[in-house]
Order: structure tokens, then C-alpha cells, then sequence
């Protein structure tokens, strides 16, 4: 068990050559694709253990197809281990 684990959806992780990038989107709703380090997966989620901070958003879903630079519109989405 790790304390205060940032866990976010596998599907935001992009990997290439051995790099993982997720694409965190800044106050301004624009895209700066982030080269983290993931850990151990929890279900369908991925523990960052480095590059990501507390608080910071992060596209969902299809980092692959994202470029630095574009403008998103958040949404909150909330995971649940119990499917909720």
C-alpha cells in the first residue's frame, strides 16, 4: 500500500520506446504533453510515482492523439475501483 498515491486511468498514458508521457492540461485548457514514470497498476489505473503534482488535470484518454499546444475543454471524471 502506498500513501497519497496519484492513480490515474491507464487510457491517459501514452507509451513510446520505453517513455510514458500523459498529456496535463494547464489553467489556461491547454495541453503540455509530461514525461512521468508510472508504478504499479490498481485496476484499470496507474500509480505515477513521478512527473505528475496533486491537482494537476490530466486528459483521460487518448494522449496519443493530442499535441502540445492544443486547446481542451476540462471535464471531471471520477474512477471508482467498485464501478461506481
Amino acid at each position: 500500500m502506498k500513501r497519497d498515491a496519484l492513480l490515474i486511468p491507464q487510457s491517459a498514458v501514452a507509451q513510446s520506446q520505453g517513455s510514458y508521457q500523459v498529456a496535463v492540461v494547464g489553467n489556461d485548457h491547454k495541453v503540455n504533453m509530461r514525461t512521468v514514470k508510472p508504478g504499479a497498476t490498481v485496476g484499470a489505473m496507474w500509480v505515477i510515482d513521478e512527473g505528475l503534482k496533486p491537482g494537476e488535470q490530466v486528459a483521460a484518454e487518448g494522449p496519443q492523439k493530442i499535441k502540445e499546444g492544443t486547446l481542451v475543454t476540462p471535464k471531471s471524471v471520477h474512477h471508482s475501483e467498485e464501478g461506481n
